[in-house]
């Protein structure tokens, strides 16, 4: 279950409120020239993309554009690529106001910056993170060596795909959908490059927290995530996994039910065997967190 907290600047676009409120306000062009002068920061639902890759939405009852070159920052978003343009229509996006002008019908356009912004928020994030801190993301792309995140306007933090779980997967989008929600720690900051370094699986949990979520004798599902010669590891949740007897011709992947035989805390295993094959699931399991907030310095699984 994902709870999320807003008492921090430079949330990820689509999860901060003030912003909106913001944006809500701008009404009379007394706020609009307010706006501009104090760039206090917004949120745009972008409804169109034109030839000319501006974005287009609606400000407080104004029409709205961010020209192309402000529209993204490579260096901060990740990519310069039209499909980086593109992809936001219909999504929420961090600006500010830095203009007005007038269009051949005699009506009010807003002009504004998401660069501007965001050169803000990653200006912000290098000065006040610390490594192991555990912050608010939303997942921007999926590739096979890990998942991009948005870490604040837009920001664009990279999670490798080892450090998502303790459990092993083929490809993220075994754990995530784009555009989710989720919280992330601090793995590293590259201040020169201007980098930042996520890792996931330290909020999941410890073994021990994970495996009080179970009892033997109790059947549960899994998903089979390695297949040897002598037994057949069983997913039961992402920092959790036990090992089953050889059957059949299972793969990783194929979702099971299976019997808890035994669970053995002193030796960090769970025995279980296997009671058969489940339909694939159409959607993820939600995510349970162990750790929201604070930092994860010294972690350890076992």
């Amino acid at each position: 279950m994902i709870t999320l907290f807003f008492d921090r600047p430079y949330l990820p676009e689509g999860m901060n409120q003030t912003y909106r409120e913001n944006a809500a306000s701008l009404a009379s062009l007394a706020a609009l020239k307010h706006c501009i002068k104090e760039a206090a920061p917004l949120e745009l639902l972008v409804d169109r993309c034109d030839s000319a890759h501006a974005l287009h939405g609606t400000l407080g009852g104004f029409r709205a554009c961010i020209p192309r070159a402000e529209a993204i920052a490579p260096a901060i978003s990740g990519s310069d690529k039209e499909i980086a343009v593109l992809s936001l229509v219909g999504r929420y996006v961090c600006c500010v106001l830095t203009d007005m002008t007038i269009d051949e019908n005699g009506n009010t356009v807003l002009l504004l910056s998401r660069r501007r912004l965001q050169e803000q928020a990653l200006a912000y994030l290098m000065e006040t993170l610390h490594e192991g801190d555990v912050i608010p993301a939303s997942i921007t792309s999926a590739a096979p060596a890990g998942v991009f995140a948005d870490v604040g306007c837009g920001v664009i933090a990279l999670l490798p795909i080892r450090q998502i779980s303790v459990s092993r997967i083929r490809h993220p989008k075994e754990r995530f959908r784009e555009h989710s929600p989720i919280f992330a720690a601090v793995q590293k900051l590259d201040q020169t490059q201007k980098r930042i370094l996520l890792t996931h699986k330290e909020l999941l949990g410890t073994w021990q927290e994970n495996a009080a979520s179970f009892r033997e004798g109790e059947t549960v599902t899994g998903i089979v995530r390695g297949v040897k010669s002598y037994g057949v590891f069983i997913e039961l949740a992402p920092n959790l996994t036990g090992l089953a007897e050889p059957e059949g011709d299972l793969q990783d992947g194929d979702r099971v039910s299976v019997l808890l035989k035994a669970i053995l805390p002193e030796k960090h295993k769970i025995k279980l065997h296997i009671v058969g094959r489940l339909p694939a699931q159409t959607e993820l399991p939600p995510i349970r967190y162990y750790r929201q907030s604070g930092s994860v310095n010294g972690w350890s699984y076992f």
